[in-house]
């Protein structure tokens, strides 16, 4: 019996985008030169940049589509900062995804030739472009326990929040896990309270799936992050919510399960 599917773990449970794999533009305050943890455990060695936007205006620049594809002279940008017009007086905005495709990581503006945009077009471009800093003066970084500090006399100003991405050194939670734990926790339900299957679609068998299945991702997550050397308390920290969403469903089952008749004490005859 399917009481709960991935797509709703997945929705109500987002382990998947916090646990593993690759991240960008997680922030992250860094104050003095105390350590701040960017993720729940370690990383892959020189997989992170860290980036700020540190201008209040957006710069521009005056590019002519002498081909299809130009480079920007700054880059990486910041995701959405990018506006593209025909003119600095912003006549004619053009609109990405039907007139042109952004590279923000590299600099790099497409023209789309079913746009607006025509091949030796002048556009202007304003947008806002990254500082990226560098691990050998500004900050420091600690791959074993995922966490990062400024250095002293770094160009990162003490207090400032900053924009990281990253590599976790263990595997993410695949898609096919998550299938794998969902198929498992519809299976513990039904030989919890539902053999017969009379229950069918309930919501609160629903639930009580989908808080199983959190908690075996989660354990999945603690085993992970020990096995990649990191800190005991990452492991405790999801093994602590395990346990919780274990009592969740723990608790909404219970209303399921048959009680026995009362007992009563003897009776005079």
């Amino acid at each position: 019996m399917s009481y709960t599917t991935s797509e709703i773990v997945k929705r109500h449970v987002p382990l998947v985008d916090n646990f593993g794999g690759e991240r960008r533009s997680a922030t992250v305050t860094l104050s003095g030169v105390d350590w701040s943890t960017i993720a729940p455990g370690a990383l892959e060695a020189s997989s992170e940049t860290v980036k700020a936007v540190i201008r209040l205006t957006p710069s521009s620049e005056d590019v002519t589509f002498s081909s299809d594809v130009i480079n920007l002279s700054e880059a990486p940008l910041k995701p959405a900062s990018v506006t593209v017009a025909n003119n600095s007086s912003l006549s004619v905005l053009y609109i990405e995804s039907v007139d042109y495709l952004i590279d923000y990581e590299n600099g790099k503006i497409t023209r789309i030739s079913s746009g607006a945009i025509l091949t030796g077009s002048k556009v202007t471009v304003w947008r806002f472009p990254y500082k990226v800093y560098s691990s050998a003066s500004d900050y420091e970084i600690d791959y074993a326990r995922g966490r990062v500090r400024r250095r002293a006399g770094s160009a990162i100003s003490d207090g400032q929040t900053v924009e990281t991405d990253y590599k976790t050194a263990f595997e993410s939670i695949t898609d096919e896990i998550v299938d794998e734990a969902t198929i498992e926790a519809n299976r513990m339900v039904e030989a919890a309270v539902d053999l017969g299957g009379k229950f069918g679609a309930d919501l609160n068998l629903q639930s009580a799936a989908t808080y199983l299945a959190a908690s075996i991702l989660s354990r999945v997550a603690a085993a992970a992050t020990l096995g990649a050397d990191g800190p005991a308390k990452n492991a405790e920290t999801w093994l602590t919510l395990a346990q919780s969403f274990r009592d969740d469903a723990e608790r909404m089952l219970k209303r399921f399960k048959p009680t026995g008749p009362t007992l009563t004490g003897p009776v005079n005859v």
